[in-house]
């Protein structure tokens, strides 16, 4: 006799057509896409940035709405979303300010909070946070040793 081929579970192809559409799911996905995104930025920049008396005078200046749209822009490619992110490098975006440890780590306390307020998982915060860190070098301008006065 030929053996059968056995039917396939219709469960066990639900589970893991779903279990391959998890893997390939962005975090940009998962939380909505661009409109989302634009959401956290707004919020990012507006309830915390610019509130925030130890970052806010980066900011001075600054078209906001142009700063906004190159924040989303990073922070859907940052999230895994469908475009590449083709603004200036992060070192030639920050090079002509006086950026010490704490102001990146600020920035990066905000954009957690923000991440949290937007009910983004703790797991996927931890990620977007290491991402961000790998820019830390690019970003810091200023040895956080300097005795500098006008900093």
């Amino acid at each position: 006799p030929k053996p059968q081929t056995p039917n396939p579970n219709p469960l066990l192809l639900i589970i893991y057509i779903y279990n391959f559409l998890f893997l390939i799911m962005t975090l940009f996905d998962k939380y909505g896409g661009q409109p989302t995104v634009d959401v956290m930025v707004n919020y990012f920049y507006n309830k915390l940035v610019l509130q925030d008396n130890s970052v806010k005078h980066f900011f001075e200046g600054i078209d906001m709405n142009k700063q906004m749209q190159k924040q989303s822009s990073f922070i859907a490619f940052a999230l895994g979303g469908p475009k590449e992110y083709t603004g200036r490098t992060m070192k030639k975006c920050h090079e002509k300010y006086p950026i010490k440890d704490e102001h990146f780590n600020t920035i990066i306390k905000h954009l957690k909070t923000t991440l949290q307020v937007h009910g983004v998982e703790d797991s996927d915060i931890l990620l977007v946070e290491n991402k961000l860190l790998t820019f830390r070098k690019d970003i810091v301008t200023i040895d956080n040793n300097c005795k500098c006065n006008d900093i």
